[in-house]
């Protein structure tokens, strides 16, 4: 027996008896990758001699993978796939080792996963002095949206320790089956390398598939729903923006994704550069859900010209060129939720309080893993001064403080927001398009979905915010009760009737 295939069956016997010890709770093996409690550790293992050579040649034209080995010193997975990736995090670090990757388990072998995952990505922390920015945001945006998750892990290759990197979570099919659970099966698309801006070019796919990539369902290759997206947010009055986006987006999302690039100076994404970011269309039509990515340079590490203290959160240079968000700020109830959710992130998850236990928290985790990476970028001392003030690298490198970032930026939108948002404002809970005649309304603790006795046998399955599934309920032909076994909080109804589906979003308290 290889020993590939040996420590396969060991890892599906340690889940086959978690499963059992657990009273036949599901384990994800993902949150055991992802766990952030350690730094973990690879080895990886190129069986060519000019493995170099061909990852740079491989990086150069845009495809490729090159043949290596992976073990975590338990697990050993023969013949994965290894590539350099990034752009600037790629080109600005020069001649050194250590450059961003991808491994690709499922390259060469078919099915191969690593605790469930088919990709890993490694940001090398390039223009991060405390190699903490990434990760941070990225838990900060989980909390409030679809997000990969991320970690850290000590590199090997071939023997040298290459150093420290930030281990991603690649937004893909697998991605979309733990977020969207309700609907996993649509169009993921990714803003290019140059930026995709969300301007109207045409009616074409060919207009918009230079700046913008569909990442799933690629041999459908199917834009109209893209298209019908921007073809809304470009051509449509204020008013009917105002009145007609509930079909093409959730606000909720759309308002909590502007306002984390906002309250985080992400300039790298929509709101600055145009780059760094997905979109997943959910429902099989117009309707966009974005999901945030590569948030190496938050906390200011990218200006897009901008002062990343004092950019105004209404009134971005920008602006023009920027139609999604100019929309937002149209409509007063838009442009109400995305303050509102600056506020609520100024106070909640992005507080700087908050900001600074997480700083504390990781830093110590990763600290001798800095120390000992013979390749970073900064020192050691950048690693602790940058975490709460400002590090001056070179004459024209520049690294805001993470904290005192946190702490100006806040204070100035939390001023703008105050000038701007009625003092009463409470955030809203917006629904998801509803396909069918149906209603619901508050009886007796429960809800009672009207109109539903038309149906003829049905089903309700609950789905908590993040897209988990809670449960079900399912009704015999004119059976209508209250639905009672919802989980509390926000919930997503899918109710299904022959070939009819209908969702519904509640605020269940």
């Amino acid at each position: 027996m290889r020993k590939t295939e040996l420590h396969t069956l060991i890892l599906g016997f340690s889940l086959i008896v978690g499963l059992a010890s657990s009273a036949f709770a599901q384990v994800d093996s993902t949150e055991i990758l992802f766990d952030d409690a350690s730094v973990r550790n690879y080895a990886i293992t190129f069986y060519a001699t000019d493995w170099q050579a061909q990852l740079t040649a491989a990086y150069a034209a845009d495809s490729g993978y090159v043949l290596a080995k992976f073990s975590d010193g338990v697990i050993t997975l023969d013949s994965i796939g290894v590539r350099y990736k990034g752009n600037s995090s790629y080109t600005g670090v020069g001649t050194s080792p250590k450059k961003p990757l991808k491994i690709k388990f499922n390259e060469f072998v078919s099915g191969q996963t690593y605790y469930g995952v088919k990709i890993l990505n490694f940001s090398n922390g390039y223009m991060d002095p405390t190699l903490l920015r990434e990760k941070v945001a990225y838990d900060i945006s989980r909390k409030y949206m679809p997000t990969p998750r991320a970690n850290f892990s000590n590199i090997r290759i071939n023997g040298s320790l290459i150093g420290l990197y930030t281990q991603v979570e690649q937004a893909d099919k697998s991605f979309l089956e733990r977020w969207f659970a309700a609907d996993p099966e649509q169009n993921l698309f990714k803003a290019g390398d140059n930026g995709s801006t969300l301007q109207y070019l045409g009616t074409t796919s060919a207009f918009y598939d230079t700046i913008m990539e569909l990442k799933t369902n690629e041999s459908a290759n199917d834009w109209s729903g893209m298209i019908g997206f921007i073809t809304f947010i470009n051509q449509s009055s204020d008013a009917d923006f105002c009145s007609g986006y509930g079909s093409y987006m959730n606000l909720d999302n759309v308002a909590k994704f502007m306002a984390f690039n906002m309250v985080l100076s992400h300039f790298d994404s929509y709101t600055g550069s145009g780059r760094n970011y997905y979109m997943y269309q959910q429902f099989g039509n117009s309707f966009m859900t974005f999901i945030p990515w590569d948030m190496n340079l938050a906390f200011g590490g990218y200006t897009n010209g901008w002062n990343v203290y004092t950019q105004k959160a209404l009134a971005p240079s920008n602006i023009a060129s920027r139609p999604l968000l100019k929309k937002i700020l149209s409509c007063q109830e838009t442009k109400y939720q995305y303050l509102g959710w600056i506020r609520e992130m100024i106070n909640g998850y992005a507080a700087t309080d908050s900001v600074q236990v997480a700083l504390t928290r990781l830093s110590a985790i990763i600290r001798p893993s800095v120390e000992a990476d013979p390749n970073k970028f900064y020192t050691i001392g950048a690693f602790d001064t940058n975490q709460t003030s400002k590090y001056r690298a070179s004459a024209t490198a520049i690294f805001p403080g993470i904290i005192e970032l946190s702490t100006t930026r806040n204070a100035n939108l939390l001023k703008e927001v105050t000038d701007s948002l009625p003092a009463n404002f409470i955030l809203p809970l917006r629904n998801v398009p509803k396909l069918g005649a149906l209603s619901l309304r508050r009886v007796d603790g429960g809800w009672l979905l009207q109109g539903a006795e038309n149906l003829g046998s049905y089903r309700v399955d609950y789905y908590r915010s993040n897209g988990v599934r809670a449960g079900f309920q399912e009704f015999a032909s004119g059976q209508v009760e209250p639905l009672r076994e919802m989980p509390q909080g926000l919930v997503v109804l899918r109710v299904k009737a022959k070939s009819q589906t209908s969702y519904y979003s509640i605020n269940n308290y």
